[in-house]
């Protein structure tokens, strides 16, 4: 059975897209697409556009292969960049912080940050470079600090009855977040989650229990 697709990055110009299109396409890498548009709801005209872009997907086990493809890609292009560019004013400890986060930067900005670095006297082999890799998975896997108010407000709905318990047990139960190499690991902590459990199934309970209750009272 094939893997289910996950989330690589969000790529907000159409000309990226495009360009990011292409360069899977030429390298048969498959993918999925799905565009968002996140508003911002309230406003005196109606809603108002904040973000609009598309999410490119592809498979976990392609992560690494389509990462080597965006930086080689970006390497070739190191000869045009303008010195003028924002990143030439950039501190050394601003553009070492580029490279350990690489996941928040684009591989054109990762490369050029790179590039200045090296010609600054401040070369990274291949082992620090993935040291900070590692580093910065390590950090990002950390689970969310304990939701007690959650967790309260959790386990209040859910003994009401009301859906929404369930779906916050539910969503502390078992939500993930996709890191930078593809894995998945879960949002919040083995005792959150076991609250999580534990306000899905009474919400569940509950509701089933009033659906029954209103069903029955009005059959009377």
């Amino acid at each position: 059975m094939a893997k289910a697709f996950v989330k690589y990055r969000d790529v907000f110009e159409p000309s990226e897209l495009a360009e990011f299109i292409q360069l899977l396409n030429s390298r048969g890498v498959e993918f999925e697409t799905e565009d968002f548009d996140d508003i911002l709801p309230g406003s005196i005209y109606g809603t108002s556009p904040i973000n609009k872009g598309t999410t490119i997907k592809i498979r976990e086990a392609d992560f690494s292969k389509v990462d080597a493809l965006l930086n080689a890609d970006a390497a070739n292009l190191l000869d045009t960049v303008d010195k003028d560019y924002h990143l030439f004013s950039f501190s050394d400890e601003e553009l070492l912080e580029i490279v350990a986060k690489a996941d928040e930067w684009s591989a054109f900005d990762y490369q050029i940050a790179k590039s200045i670095l090296s010609s600054r006297g401040i070369t990274l082999g291949d082992e620090r470079i993935q040291q900070l890799k590692s580093d910065r998975l390590d950090q990002l896997a950390q689970p969310e600090p304990s939701q007690s108010v959650l967790i309260a407000w959790g386990y209040a709905l859910a003994f009401l009855g009301g859906l929404i318990g369930v779906f916050i047990g539910w969503s502390l139960w078992n939500s993930k977040k996709v890191l930078p190499n593809g894995k998945r690991t879960y949002n919040y902590t083995m005792n959150d989650r076991k609250h999580g459990r534990r306000i899905f199934f009474l919400g569940l309970i509950m509701s089933i229990a009033l659906l029954v209750y209103r069903f029955t009272s009005t059959s009377l």
